[in-house]
């Protein structure tokens, strides 16, 4: 949208490995859109997160109208993804208070690998 890329990027912030390794499993902000965020396909797919979760990330990314929301997050396990090295990966739909043919129902997610040894 027009409004995203108005937006300012926040200046990328370096990390070290100590600091992952003692906070992978904390729940922060992001740095985009200072909302927290679900790290794990289970999460994602909790009552805790779920469709409310992914009502307020898609409303503060502008990809979701105000007057609309998510009621319902399915996961899809059907499908595996195994590939890449850059993080975990899984597909879901979601169903919209109000059906709208521009918005996408079967969705992707793209997640930090876990640091569980």
């Amino acid at each position: 949208s027009k409004r995203e890329l108005k937006k300012k990027v926040p200046a990328w912030k370096t990390i070290t490995n100590e600091t992952v390794t003692e906070n992978h499993s904390k729940t922060r902000k992001g740095m985009l859109y200072g909302i927290t965020f679900p790290w794990t396909e289970d999460m994602l797919h909790s009552e805790e997160w779920g469709a409310e979760w992914l009502t307020k990330a898609m409303h503060a990314a502008g990809t979701l109208p105000q007057e609309n929301r998510v009621t319902k997050v399915i996961p899809d396990k059907r499908y595996r993804i195994t590939t890449g090295n850059n993080g975990g990966k899984f597909l879901f739909e979601v169903e919209y208070e109000i059906p709208d043919d521009c918005l996408h129902t079967k969705l992707f997610a793209k997640i930090p690998h876990g640091m569980e040894k």
